[in-house]
């Protein structure tokens, strides 16, 4: 899987970019620069158009080359970052690869169609002619391509600004919206995100790291889920399943335990279970969070129906206060790690 610096390099160019290329490739070659200085009527015509009509096809190949290159390394980037890029663009990335890789096929024989056609051409009329045709159907192949292109390149400059998840164990903060994903994330690294007072505020992916006795751990805060199935998300929350269900180790599922919460205590259980089934049989690490809004008799109710409803120990936190926090990161190195000694 490449990096995201990598990524950061690759050029798309839409058609009007490609259009401008070519004319001033074109208007470079000259009855010198191509070898006909001594050749005189027809034949010089021929020569000189002949040259333009290969730089002009060649530059379209290059250019289709450079789309499906920026196509097939999303692609290897892993699945997390294709599927980001699918559900931003809404390409089907398989078949716009088969499109593009048609189109440059098919430049090609145009190529040689034409500048045969251009080497018989009997009069300047008939070259100028043939000219004109075989560089109007090669530049009409980008054009027609050109709204996929530049969702291509919108999708690319979407990527170059994520965060780089890189490290040696991703656990993914995940839970419904306003419930203190962003605070927590927070509190556990350096990172700063964005912390608001309305759900959503998280709309994109955070990452943050800690450097624990047994490598980096990637933590990365997920805009919140709602209470629905998946074909039924948003594009928002849909970032938040790609990254459960593809870059994580682990989860930690935040549980609101304010009485005031957006969200009720059924409906957080509900996507608790969500996130539990994209995961598998990686560790889910719950966490009760705001624990300190709680008085100890109420906070003791609400741990004992959470804890009936859910398998394994039941973290209680306040990112906020900063309680507890310590506890949490031994648990979810002991869930990465799970009996490995420190390097």
């Amino acid at each position: 899987m490449i990096s995201l610096e990598e990524f950061k390099r690759v050029r798309v160019r839409s058609f009007k970019e490609v259009y401008a290329l070519v004319d001033e490739k074109m208007r470079s070659i000259t009855d010198k620069s191509v070898g006909a200085r001594r050749l005189v009527g027809d034949e010089k015509i021929r020569r000189v158009l002949t040259a333009k009509l290969r730089v002009s096809c060649e530059t379209v190949r290059e250019e289709l080359e450079r789309v499906e290159e920026a196509v097939s390394l999303v692609k290897s980037m892993g699945e997390f970052y294709a599927k980001l890029f699918e559900l931003y663009t809404r390409l089907d990335l398989d078949a716009l690869l088969g499109k593009l890789r048609r189109s440059r096929r098919l430049v090609g024989r145009i190529e040689e169609d034409y500048a045969s056609r251009l080497r018989s051409a009997g009069t300047r009329r008939e070259a100028v002619a043939s000219f004109r045709e075989g560089l109007g159907r090669c530049l009409s192949l980008y054009k027609r391509l050109n709204r996929d292109v530049v969702r291509v390149k919108q999708g690319v400059a979407e990527l170059a600004k994520m965060p780089s998840v890189k490290g040696d164990y991703v656990v993914v903060i995940a839970g419904m919206p306003q419930v203190g994903k962003s605070t927590l994330l927070s509190k556990l690294t350096r990172a700063k995100p964005e912390i608001g007072m309305f759900p959503f505020t998280t709309k994109t992916i955070i990452v943050g790291h800690w450097e624990s006795e047994y490598g980096t751990v990637v933590f990365v805060d997920t805009p919140g889920i709602l209470d629905r199935p998946v074909d039924e998300m948003n594009e928002i929350e849909l970032k938040a399943v790609y990254a459960v269900k593809y870059l994580a180790d682990a989860a930690i599922y935040v549980f609101d335990a304010n009485p005031n919460s957006y969200y009720s205590l059924e409906q957080q259980l509900k996507t608790y279970s969500t996130v539990r089934s994209l995961l598998g049989d990686k560790p889910v690490i719950a966490v009760l969070n705001k624990v300190d809004v709680l008085r100890e008799d109420e906070l003791e109710k609400l741990a004992r129906e959470l804890g009936e409803k859910i398998p394994g120990e039941l973290v209680r936190v306040s990112a906020l206060k900063e309680l507890n926090l310590d506890y949490l990161k031994k648990v979810v190195l002991e869930k990465l790690t799970a009996g490995k000694r420190p390097p």
